[in-house]
């Protein structure tokens, strides 16, 4: 005889972001407010000078007075070439939508969720949301630490076995009746810190440059305000 102690924190005024929708309006409301913006432009290098900053890109020179890098997994080596070292680490994530009984967990019956359950001597962390229209449950597990290189990380889902094998263990043993054909899958990156709290300040020695990185997985939810 065992006994399991399961605790629960529910919140119903809770409410689901989706995620492109709220960059477009970003991008609509920065581009409104004079910014200029530029997309698929690789950055090559940064000169920091004493007031001003050089950003070497592939399309290009951009100078500057300031400087924000936010740049998720490669923030650790945009800083590098300002002389800082971030004690932070890119992860691969994998994330995968399954066909489920839309009845039971269709968005209106059904919550996001964050749960953590044994795993060997340890604790596994799932997350998901329920199934919008069809598109199935999204399910992921947030607790992977190996580090990878963004540059370099295979992203085609399922070239490693556990991309799904992990997912779905987690459905047939706590969400059976999500556990069906797998509709899509795709990798994701965290840049995590040693705490998983957020590193938001100005470079030591170049004040005009701020970083905001390492924001370790749950960073959409503010991303209105750390904006």
């Amino acid at each position: 005889m065992f006994q399991i102690t399961i605790a629960v924190f529910f919140e119903p005024d809770s409410g689901i972001l989706f995620s492109e929708n709220c960059m477009q309006a970003y991008k609509e409301l920065a581009i409104h407010h004079g910014a200029e913006v530029s997309f698929n432009n690789p950055i090559k290098d940064i000169e920091a000078y004493e007031d001003t900053v050089k950003v070497i890109s592939e399309k290009g020179l951009f100078t500057s007075d300031k400087l924000i890098i936010s740049a998720g997994s490669w923030c650790g080596k945009l800083a590098d070439k300002v002389g800082l070292k971030l004690p932070i680490v890119p992860t691969r994530q994998p994330v995968a939508w399954f066909e489920a009984n839309e009845a039971l967990f269709n968005s209106n019956v059904f919550p996001a969720f964050m749960v953590e359950v044994p795993a060997g001597d340890t604790r596994a962390i799932y997350y998901g949301f329920p199934t919008f229209n069809g598109c199935g449950v999204k399910v992921g597990r947030h607790d992977y630490v190996h580090a990878i290189d963004p540059d370099t990380m295979n992203r085609e889902f399922g070239t490693d076995e556990n991309d799904e094998g992990h997912l779905r263990e987690f459905l047939n043993q706590f969400m059976p009746e999500a556990s069906g054909p797998l509709k899509n899958g795709m990798i994701c990156l965290y840049t995590r810190t040693p705490d998983g709290h957020f590193i938001i300040d100005k470079h030591p020695g170049y004040p005009h440059i701020s970083i905001a990185a390492g924001f370790s997985g749950h960073d959409f939810k503010f991303a209105s305000a750390v904006g």
